[in-house]
């Protein structure tokens, strides 16, 4: 569906949300359907506010859009100059193609991908229920931004093969400075550990890739890092067949890393005494163990977006705030949220200690079986924070809605206090992911659907750490 403006212009699309209140605390719950499955009606209506919303930026000025606002104090200069900004970049908007429809707690969001000359960029627009305008974002279309992505120059990238002849062969990647080529125990290193499910390497996330950020961009500030697939994301089929074996976090996470470890230690150019792991949420978090299970390898611990509590309370938060979204009716969400929290309650009273090993493979809790949570709760991770003398480095973004800066990074503060080995930051207006937070779908899943980086700043911050670390 395709329709032009005066200047031969064109866009569209709607989304929407409805805000809902689980039993202890605010969940999303997502809206959207396709544009087939909308009446005649509701898609003249949307194609009508995006139309509009087209024309006014084809007026010479912002006047005629801040008539659309839903309240006199938001205005939409900068929004009018930027989309001026890209028609001088990328040339003449040529039209646009409508997508999908939304709602968000009662409000419409309208999407659409424009093209101008021949770039695609994505804008969307949320609009009251009386269709008032509120906000407008605009991102490059994530084909087109990947697209553009390259192996920094400086940097060099290895294709490797983890657990080679083992029976869990994972892929990954070795990236350094180019000019770490013969030199000697002469950097920096850091295994990136990722964080729970099944992720690839690059611990992609919607359109977003955050460990392939972090490993070209301390390489270009001279750490070397190693990154593979987890064997829940290689091996997915079988840990679909729960086991013993499987259903543990030595077969999830720390025996692959300690392999990793080890590859590290083996590199010419690598420090074996400046061996770091960077871990992100559940990967952080059992970073300790992953000491332990090495000798005592590591130099150091940086903590993405990790919880400073079992982990089954972070995850339990994390179905509010973000598994529940597709749930279903208000009474639906209701009935789910009180099952989970008896199913967290079972998991921290130890009584699946006593559970015989049919009753830990076939009784869930909180998605995963039983046996992964006996063993996951078998080491007190948080206490081996507390008791290391090993420099560590907390990291939390401020826009996280998945691990909670005023209750994890807070619990973080308060424990670490007086550890002098021990560094805390809090990233105002960064995600999860630790990426600017930003979008008509900010602090939602759906905001990993843009195109995003990692901070600069965190890099820099990570590079100056390990630097003072050594």
């Amino acid at each position: 569906m395709k329709r032009r403006s005066a200047r031969g212009t064109l866009l569209i699309l709607l989304m929407g949300m409805i805000l809902v209140l689980t039993s202890c605390r605010v969940s999303y719950k997502i809206g959207g359907k396709k544009l087939s499955q909308y009446s005649s009606d509701e898609l003249d209506t949307y194609e009508r506010l995006a139309q509009n919303l087209v024309t006014m930026m084809d007026s010479d000025s912002e006047t005629y859009l801040n008539t659309l606002s839903a309240t006199d104090s938001i205005t939409f200069e900068k929004e009018w100059q930027q989309w001026q900004d890209m028609i001088e970049e990328y040339g003449p908007f040529q039209g646009f193609t409508v997508g999908s429809a939304w709602n968000y707690g009662g409000d419409v969001v309208v999407m659409a991908t424009g093209q101008f000359g021949e770039a695609h960029i994505c804008f969307d627009s949320r609009w009251t229920d009386r269709y008032k305008l509120i906000e407008i974002t605009y991102y490059r279309y994530p084909d087109e931004e990947e697209a553009l992505q390259a192996v920094p120059e400086g940097v060099m990238e290895t294709d490797i093969t983890l657990n080679e002849g083992s029976e869990y062969e994972l892929p990954g990647k070795i990236t350094m400075p180019k000019e770490a080529e013969g030199q000697t125990h002469a950097y920096p290193a850091a295994v990136l550990i990722a964080g729970t499910g099944a992720n690839d390497m690059d611990h992609t996330a919607g359109k977003t890739h955050p460990y392939r950020d972090l490993a070209w961009h301390l390489a270009e500030q001279g750490v070397i890092t190693i990154r593979f697939d987890k064997r829940s994301f290689r091996y997915s089929e079988e840990w679909t067949v729960p086991t013993m074996e499987n259903m543990s976090i030595g077969w999830e996470i720390t025996d692959d890393a300690v392999a990793a470890i080890g590859m590290l230690k083996e590199l010419e150019a690598v420090d074996p005494d400046r061996i770091f792991c960077i871990g992100h949420s559940l990967g952080g978090l059992v970073m300790p163990r992953i000491d332990e299970e090495s000798g005592g390898a590591l130099a150091g611990f940086c903590l993405l977006s990790v919880p400073d509590r079992p982990w089954q309370e972070a995850a339990y938060d994390q179905y509010l705030n973000y598994g529940l979204a597709d749930a279903g009716s208000n009474s639906d969400i209701y009935t789910m949220a009180s099952i989970l929290e008896s199913e967290k309650d079972t998991i921290s009273s130890k009584k699946i200690d006593s559970f015989a090993e049919p009753d830990l493979l076939g009784t869930k809790l909180l998605g995963m079986p039983a046996a992964y949570w006996k063993d996951l709760n078998s080491y007190d991770y948080v206490k081996a924070y507390e008791e290391t003398q090993k420099p560590v480095f907390i990291l939390q973004g401020g826009d996280d809605y998945q691990i909670l800066a005023k209750k994890d990074f807070a619990g973080w503060e308060e424990k670490m206090d007086g550890h002098e080995n021990v560094k805390l930051k809090l990233y105002d207006g960064l995600n999860h992911l630790m990426m600017p937070s930003f979008g008509c779908f900010k602090s939602c899943y759906k905001e990993y659907d843009m195109s995003n980086h990692v901070s600069s700043d965190v890099i820099s911050d990570i590079v100056a750490w390990i630097g003072a670390a050594s």
